[in-house]
């Protein structure tokens, strides 16, 4: 009988991989995806609105800047997703941070008179969700290990 070598640097790499991806709670990829979903969905309309845009004269006003706007949470659901699905530690943050943001114009659009119930449960669920000590370790583990 022999003895097997331990395993190489890039074994060792390649086996922390797979046990960290393996390590990912499935509501990590329905939140993703969720991010995704709205991710696309908001450039579609912005997409949709460039073409309609100059038969609408009520947008022209401040069109520009909030069109950037929105671009650039396009850009920041991405940037979430990607955070999300690499369980790095400024991914959920950063979807913490949208999340919140996102239900605080839910609740203020709710006393408007113009409420969105869905989104409003879809938010304290994603909430509720990342705080969840069980999805927040694997965030916490590449974390401390010092993994950028």
């Amino acid at each position: 009988m022999y003895k097997s070598e331990p395993p190489s640097m890039n074994q060792q790499r390649e086996m922390q991989q797979t046990k960290a991806s393996t390590d990912r709670p499935f509501g990590i990829y329905v939140i993703s995806a969720l991010l995704f979903i709205s991710a696309v969905l908001l450039a579609a309309g912005l997409l949709v609105l460039e073409f309609v845009g100059d038969y609408l004269p009520d947008l022209e006003q401040h069109a520009l800047l909030a069109t950037a706007l929105l671009w650039l949470l396009v850009a920041l659901l991405i940037v979430a997703i990607v955070g999300l699905l690499l369980l790095k530690r400024w991914g959920w943050t950063l979807t913490m941070i949208m999340t919140g943001i996102s239900l605080a114009i839910s609740i203020w659009l709710y006393f408007q008179g113009t409420p969105n119930y869905p989104n409003m449960v879809i938010y304290v669920i994603i909430v509720f969700y990342l705080n969840q000590r069980d999805v927040q370790a694997p965030f916490l583990k590449q974390h401390e290990t010092g993994e950028q």
